[in-house]
């Protein structure tokens, strides 16, 4: 594809994880560092950036609905990193998505389903979520469930979403890190006698 010219949207320090409307219209985004991090939009009609989710607590990972009519993101509001969903402009409804902690959320294409993975297992496996999405009459959720186990090796890749869901919706791209091969086995050692000798004898100084 042909590229355009580079325009920089934003003033922020640390401005990062992006999700577009579907219109095209709003940007989402993350501000803030590992301390502090709030959930701002910018508008393309009129170039401004305003707070969305911005609180004491921490907001990540935001993701539009297929239809725009949504945010998911995370926070630790609660005392802990869950997913919720928020209206679409004025915050009217918010509900709370996971159950047992969760983070990074991504949308199904049909804006059906909500994917996320958890944080924390009691079995040590990291599990891919899913719930269900009913938009009608209104918005209302299903209870999570596992969709499969994340690899072992696993990458998180904060402050970025670790994942990318395939747009047929039946296949996941994963970060993990590779396996390496163990170091060989010492089967041999070299002893040098008089090594300060040899030092000098080598790098003689002048």
């Amino acid at each position: 594809t042909a590229g355009g010219e580079w325009e920089r949207l934003t003033e922020g320090p640390q401005d990062w994880a992006p999700s577009w409307s579907a219109d095209g219209r709003f940007l989402a985004f993350v501000r803030g560092d590992r301390e502090q991090e709030d959930i701002l939009v910018y508008q393309f009609e009129d170039r401004q950036v305003m707070s969305f989710v911005a609180t004491a607590a921490r907001e990540t990972h935001p993701e539009f609905s297929p239809d725009g009519r949504w945010l998911a993101y995370r926070s630790n509001e609660s005392g802990r990193y869950e997913v919720y969903v928020t209206s679409v402009p004025d915050r009217a409804r918010t509900l709370t998505v996971s159950a047992q902690g969760g983070v990074a959320p991504a949308w199904s294409r049909d804006g059906k389903t909500l994917f996320y993975y958890e944080l924390h297992s009691p079995d040590d496996v990291r599990w891919m979520m899913k719930v269900t999405v009913r938009q009608e009459p209104e918005l209302s959720l299903g209870r999570p469930t596992r969709f499969f186990p994340l690899p072992d090796g696993f990458q998180t890749l904060w402050p970025m979403r670790p994942y990318e869901l395939h747009p047929d919706g039946r296949r996941f791209v994963v970060g993990r890190s590779a396996k390496t091969e163990p170091p060989l086995p010492i089967i041999r050692l070299h002893v040098v006698h008089n090594w300060f000798e040899e030092l000098k004898r080598l790098s003689p100084v002048h």
